[in-house]
């Protein structure tokens, strides 16, 4: 009878059968007085119990027949006994809860009556009695020497049993639902009883009449194992010393295996699996064995009613190429090539001995059909072959073999749609308990397909100079490496640039494919397969690139088969002789390009005037100053980009407007161009030495000295011009004229004539000083407008030919009117023609000629003078002298 823990708070309770009833308590409990007990915990407890949340302690305690323990609230409760537990006949521990939350810890012996119930584990220090019919759901474990276990006839154990060095005893029809282990006493089990899994250390195992093992029995030292009759064994036997005898009606469905010297007896057994015994031997009478029995002790039958397979326990398995190893050699080598993601691949099974040797009776004549299961595993690291985890998503498969195979065979082709660095073969011989499981010795790769290296944006057609689109050189692109089979093959190795596979298009010629320019830099210097695009490439070279196969690869992917499983050296996806490249890489070149400069740099070296003296001019107008200067083709970071010559030099050197020459502010109507001759230079190695002439126009008015400085940005039309530099000092430039004066003299003298040059100061003209440059020749001087008995060359300019001025006049002696004689007084008109067309005629002989032009625009008008011979001797009208 159960009863509530809280007899005062609830006027019903519940009677097992009988339903519930509601009465006055006090009176139920009058009429209950020599009734059974009910303690609960928390309240209210056994006499001699203590304790709160879960944790309580009692001494010695004793439930009377039919008594009730309950435990209360949510908290597991722990309740610890420093002296024996006695439980009553028909006693319910904890009967509405579940034995996770009660655990009784006894350090007296615990002894439950017959018929006891209860939801509970048990640690015990003592021995430990379980009645006759007695449940007790949970597990019961003994845990010193002294802690012997007995379980009465039908009575069960819903967990494990287990103990330490004490004896394990069940009575007829008691049952264990978990494990039952001992690690060194005795194990006895009573006529049919029921177990799963029973193991024990030195002690003996002994198992009476028609018990069931729905799992394995196990000695792992020196303990027998006897099995009486008609005993039921679902799985395997193992004794690791003791000997195994079993009698008359018991079957085995798994293996025996003694690996010490004990002896294996069977007396009218069946056998699932086979037998191997150490050197004690194997003593069969009566009995069927369907798989193989060895041992070197030998092996009796004594009876014809046995029965034994013929067919052998392969020592180990082994996969291997095809190919290879044909006939058999124990001690040849057993390749796995390298395989190719999505590419179906086959290999052999081998069962071997354990010598090594192909093991041909693996499936004797007759014999029934083996099934293996043939997997995928991780072939990195140490664990063994049997624990290593299959490759996610699983690919394995079963191979059946007959007696024709002769121990090897072909599995049916795999194809794995991922790639994979580390791999092994694993073979599990399923028609074996415990299974038998081998790997391959060898382990191999399942590379990716090819690399295609992918550009974007798109790059234009070599080798032509001019193809589009253009690069900057140094500029941001896309540069991917994506394996043939795309990234759902889960590559994602790095790939490592080998500068020494890429070459540059020769700037000599765009006609064909040549290599012979100067190499760049490309990056980056690895790329990550199957990566998500971005502008991850640069290459500062003008022109093309070209990667030629294997430039980008991964030579670190297939280390596994490097030795002899994968062809050296190669990116190959063409199998030769059943192996690919080791490489992973592009195996098609590419061409990038075309690449162009970023900008032009300028680095000014000179700059010489006109007029080059102390102090150095140059006129408005004048044709001209000279600059000179360095230019040079640059990537984006500023390199030098070698290549920008021969065709891919668009910068056209002798063309004034690719410069973009500017002299930045001058005076009104004055401006910067070009002189009549072309600027000069040459591109070698992306670098030119430019000489450019200059002339800057006569302002509309005179204007004062004006200090010039000549900047560029040059561009060649595709190159955009760069921030303007200048490309030398500043320039002094002067407005200038040249000067005639009136001369006057007798006839009987020459008369010089006075020809001076001047510049504009910005308040008046000056001579130039600095003018130690101009020359004119003495046929630019036209003559004319003759008078008086003066008449066409009876006065001649001499001497003939070119002058120069110097500190801006002509020099003495210069330039002179030959004396005309005696009675040829009269005057000319000179005018010196410093355009470009000539007019009028001019004496520098006895005939008379055409005037030449000086050309010398930048001088202003034609200066004007008149020559006067014998009308005065001197300027001077009256002269006295006083003395």
């Amino acid at each position: 009878m159960q009863l509530m823990l809280q007899p005062f708070t609830r006027p019903c309770v519940t009677l097992p059968g009988m339903g519930r009833f509601c009465v006055c308590l006090a009176l139920m409990l009058a009429g209950l007085s020599a009734q059974a007990a009910d303690y609960g915990f928390p309240g209210p407890l056994p006499g001699g119990c203590s304790g709160s949340d879960g944790v309580y302690n009692c001494g010695v305690l004793t439930l009377g027949a039919g008594d009730t323990l309950t435990i209360g609230g949510t908290t597991p409760a722990t309740i610890t006994f420093s002296g024996a537990l006695t439980v009553g006949a028909g006693a319910v521990i904890n009967g509405a809860g579940s034995s996770d939350n009660l655990t009784l810890v006894t350090n007296g012996v615990l002894t439950l009556g017959a018929s006891v119930t209860g939801n509970f584990n048990v640690i015990g220090t003592a021995a430990i009695n379980i009645g006759a019919g007695s449940i007790v759901s949970g597990n019961v474990a003994a845990s010193t020497p002294t802690g012997v276990i007995t379980l009465e006839a039908n009575s069960s154990v819903g967990g494990t049993l287990s103990s330490n060095d004490g004896a394990i005893t069940l009575g007829a029809g008691a049952a264990v639902a978990g494990d039952l282990s001992s690690m060194a006493g005795a194990v006895t089990l009573g006529a049919n009883t029921k177990v799963t899994n029973v193991s024990s250390g030195d002690g003996a195992i002994t198992v009476g009449n028609g018990t069931t093992v729905n799992g394995n029995l196990t000695s792992t030292g020196a303990g027998v194992l006897t099995l009486t009759s008609n005993v039921s064994v679902s799985g395997n036997i193992s004794s690791n010393a003791g000997g195994v005898d079993i009698g008359d009606g018991s079957s085995v469905g798994g293996n025996i295996t003694v690996s010490g010297d004990g002896v294996v007896t069977l007396t009218g057994v069946t056998v699932g699996g086979n037998i191997s015994a150490g050197a004690g031997g194997v003593s069969l009478t009566g009995s069927q064995v369907s798989g193989s029995v060895t041992s070197p002790g030998g092996v009796t039958m004594s009876s014809s009613g046995t029965n034994v397979g013929s067919s052998a326990v392969a020592a180990g398995f082994e996969c291997l190429e095809t190919v290879a190893n044909t006939p058999w050699a124990a001690t040849a080598r057993r390749p796995l090539y390298t395989k190719l993601a999505g590419t179906p691949f086959t290999f052999d099974v081998v069962a071997l001995k354990t010598d090594g040797s192909l093991e041909a009776n693996f499936v004797a004549t007759g014999g029934k059909n083996r099934p293996l299961m043939v997997e995928l595993i991780d072939g990195s690291g140490s664990t063994v072959c049997s624990a290593r985890s299959a490759i996610s998503p699983a690919n394995s498969q079963t191979l059946t073999f007959s007696a024709a195979d002769q121990g090897r065979k072909s599995v049916a082709a795999f194809t794995l749609a991922k790639s994979y660095a580390d791999l092994r073969c694993r073979v599990t011989d399923v028609s074996q308990s415990p299974q038998a499981v081998g790997c391959s010795s060898d382990d191999f790769s399942v590379r990716p397909g090819a690399v295609k290296l992918m550009v974007g944006p798109a790059m234009a057609t070599p080798p032509s100079a001019n193809a589009l689109p253009g690069t900057k050189a140094g500029a941001a692109f896309t540069l991917r490496a994506v394996t043939s089979a795309t990234a759902s093959d889960a590559y994602s190795g790095v790939l490592v640039l080998d500068a020494s596979k890429l070459t540059a298009q020769t700037p000599n010629q765009d006609a064909s494919q040549t290599a012979g320019g100067a190499i760049g830099m490309l990056s980056p210097t690895t790329l990550t397969a199957n990566a998500a695009p971005g502008n991850n490439a640069t290459y500062d070279e003008v022109g093309y690139v070209y990667l030629a196969a294997g430039t980008y690869r991964d030579t670190v992917f297939t280390a596994v088969d490097q030795v002899g499983d994968c062809i050296a050296n190669s990116s190959s996806v063409a199998a030769i002789g059943g192996q690919f490249g080791c490489n992973i890489g592009n195996d098609v070149p590419v061409a990038l390009g075309r690449f162009y400069p970023d900008h032009f740099s300028v680095v000014a070296n000179a700059v010489t005037a006109a007029c080059v003296s102390s102090t150095p001019f140059t006129y408005f107008g004048q044709d001209g100053f000279t600059t000179s200067f360095t230019m040079a083709a640059k990537n984006l970071a500023g390199g030098t980009t070698k290549n920008y010559t021969g065709v891919f030099a668009k910068l056209d050197l002798t063309d004034y407007a690719n410069y973009r020459f500017d002299a930045g502010i001058l005076p009104a109507g004055a401006n910067l161009g070009s002189s009549a001759s072309s600027p000069s230079g040459r591109w070698v190695n992306g670098v030119a030495a430019v000489t450019a002439m200059h002339q800057v126009s006569r302002p509309t008015s005179p204007s004062a000295e004006t200090a010039v400085v000549t900047s560029a940005a040059p561009s060649d039309g595709e190159v955009s011009a760069s921030t303007l530099t200048a490309v030398g000092d500043a320039t002094q430039m002067r407005y200038g004229r040249l000067r005639m004066k009136n001369v006057y003299g007798s006839e009987l003298l020459d008369l010089p004539i006075l020809l001076e040059a001047q510049y504009w100061t910005g308040s008046f003209y000056v001579t130039n000083l600095a003018d130690s440059c101009t020359i004119v020749n003495a046929s630019a001087v036209a003559m004319g407008n003759y008078q008086k008995q003066l008449n066409a060359c009876k006065t001649q300019v001499s001497p003939a030919g070119n002058a120069r001025l110097v500190a801006g006049k002509l020099a003495s002696p210069s330039w002179a009117l030959s004396k005309p004689g005696a009675n040829n007084g009269g005057s000319v008109d000179l005018v010196l023609n410093l355009g470009a067309t000539p007019s009028g005629k001019s004496c520098t002989g006895p005939a008379e000629s055409a005037a030449s032009a000086a050309n010398m625009p930048w001088l202003g008008s034609n200066p004007t003078a008149r020559a006067t011979f014998g009308i005065f001797k001197s300027p001077i009208l009256y002269r006295r002298e006083n003395f």
